[in-house]
């Protein structure tokens, strides 16, 4: 699961975040031909702002994905990021639960932080991903600028974060 911040401060960095998702689905692509025989691998895309938080992809098998364009990811307004995590956690959780070794990775992109959330609070993210994490053994990383990255994945309970810098550049650097 990608949770991709589409708030307007990220038009700036648009097309480095479509062509880094593009990038990464190509990599999980080669693991499924690699692993085609044990694994199975699906990509959920969950771009978020506080007028759309719709998934592009949501557990769909990683050879149905089609690229990423500007049409499909446009930029504006807010960043309700605890309600995209809060959602995209949940509707994850709810198609993975009775899967037998499900291994789930969730990565969270943002630029900016939380300000536009109405149904969570960071408190419940925590708890909620410390659940998933502990008892389901999900993987949490958080990707992020123009904050203190490692102190927002701390108090969210997300022990791998990575800084960009906001720039095209940094984008494209965030993805690898």
């Amino acid at each position: 699961l990608i949770i991709l911040d589409k708030s307007g401060s990220m038009s700036s960095i648009a097309n480095a975040a479509i062509s880094g998702f593009n990038e990464t689905v190509g990599g999980i692509g080669s693991a499924q031909k690699q692993f085609s025989d044990t694994q199975e691998h699906y990509v959920s895309l969950l771009p978020f702002c506080a007028c759309s938080m719709d998934y592009i992809y949501n557990c769909v098998p990683v050879d149905e994905v089609k690229e990423l364009t500007p049409h499909d990811y446009q930029p504006c307004c807010c960043t309700p990021l605890y309600d995209a995590m809060g959602k995209g956690i949940n509707d994850l959780y709810k198609k993975t639960k009775d899967m037998k070794n499900a291994v789930v990775v969730v990565t969270i992109i943002t630029d900016g932080l939380e300000n536009a959330s109405t149904e969570y609070r960071g408190a419940a993210i925590k708890a909620l991903g410390d659940k998933m994490r502990d008892q389901y053994g999900w993987n949490f990383a958080y990707i992020g600028t123009n904050q203190d990255v490692e102190s927002v994945a701390v108090n969210l309970s997300i022990n791998n974060s990575f800084f960009f810098e906001d720039t095209e550049s940094g984008m494209t650097d965030a993805w690898k």
